[in-house]
């Protein structure tokens, strides 16, 4: 319920959010999660297909993927087997920016909504605050 109100409605997001971000920010409100050790639960690609269809079962609007980039091609896998489960609510890609466009280009048409945080506009200041080249 906590999400961008304009995705999570009602009932909610069904947000999925995942370890070892890409991005270092200095200024991380989930750091505990994307960063911290020994934070998360290691699942399989079976695993992550059912969180997504309990989390429709539950009633979620969408599965938001937070902080996806690290695991996209599983995730592709996972979205691919739940649907032919059953999913059928929109996946929304909950991303810092900092994706190549290939990871981009794999994911089409399994991707409702991207949503990338835009963080820089600079170069220097992504290396300052998030020691990322090229941003």
């Amino acid at each position: 319920m906590f999400e961008e109100p304009c995705i999570s409605g009602i009932n909610g997001s069904g947000t999925i959010f995942f370890s070892h971000c890409n991005l270092h920010c200095i200024f991380c409100q989930n750091y505990e999660i994307s960063q911290g050790i020994n934070k998360g639960k290691e699942v399989s690609v079976e695993e992550l297909a059912n969180i997504m269809l309990n989390q429709q079962e539950k009633g979620a609007h969408n599965i938001n993927l937070v902080t996806p980039t690290m695991y996209a091609l599983h995730i592709k896998e996972a979205i691919k087997l739940a649907r032919e489960k059953g999913l059928n609510i929109p996946i929304i890609y909950n991303s810092n920016g900092y994706e190549k466009v290939e990871t981009l280009k794999e994911l089409e048409g399994y991707i409702d909504v991207y949503l990338p945080d835009l963080k820089y506009y600079s170069n220097e200041m992504a290396i300052k605050y998030s020691k990322a080249l090229n941003y």
